[in-house]
């Protein structure tokens, strides 16, 4: 890398507006999955396994990514207690759709944590789970504990790989970020192949 690159990363690693940044793509991800909260992820934890970064600079990624990422559950959270938990009240008051609202309120009570955990590493549907748990109701102190150990699990799991993709490109940071979102882009496609794949014996 040329020196002015290397000084860009300085700066740009060493900015707090970069951490301030990182939590507001994360928590809009978690409401609206549009915004690439796993790629600003692997993007900063790159640049902090680079020659500019330091273990610092990662758990201050993990951090921004976290408590992004847990603002973000919980907005859509009470969005599904909110707007959607009134449209499943009147959703109840016939036969078909009382059963139906029960069955996934039983579901959610019995798995909803779970859930949670292993829905936040795909896009969409982790949305779905977190609007869904609001809307049947569950307990706002459990969804909170559950959501800390997802946001942290999900936080540190993908700034952990791209920093170790800085590390092995070290003197090279946009070596390493490419082949830390194409590792990002292999896992997320594989995530959904696996989960679509679990699902497919439902509607056989």
């Amino acid at each position: 890398m040329t020196p002015d690159l290397l000084g860009l990363v300085a700066g740009l690693v060493s900015s707090p507006w970069l951490y301030l940044a990182l939590f507001a793509v994360t928590t809009v991800d978690g409401f609206l999955p549009v915004a690439p909260g796993e790629a600003a992820l692997v993007v900063v934890a790159v640049f902090a396994g680079s020659e500019q970064g330091s273990p610092a600079v990662l758990g201050a990624a993990v951090l921004s990514g976290m408590f992004g990422a847990l603002a973000g559950d919980h907005v859509a959270y009470w969005i599904g207690r909110g707007a959607i938990g009134r449209y499943g009240e009147r959703l109840r008051r016939g036969e078909r759709g009382r059963a139906l609202h029960d069955r996934v309120e039983d579901l959610i009570a019995r798995r909803g944590g779970q859930a949670l955990l292993v829905s936040r590493y795909v896009p969409g549907v982790r949305t779905a789970t977190t609007v869904c748990m609001g809307a049947t109701r569950f307990p706002p102190g459990r969804f909170a504990l559950f959501d800390v150990a997802a946001g942290l699990i999900w936080a540190g799991g993908w700034s952990l790989l791209g920093y170790l993709g800085g590390t092995v490109f070290a003197d090279d940071p946009l070596t390493g970020l490419a082949v830390g979102l194409a590792a990002a882009l292999v896992l997320a496609l594989a995530s959904e192949a696996y989960r679509r794949r679990r699902r497919a014996p439902e509607h056989r």
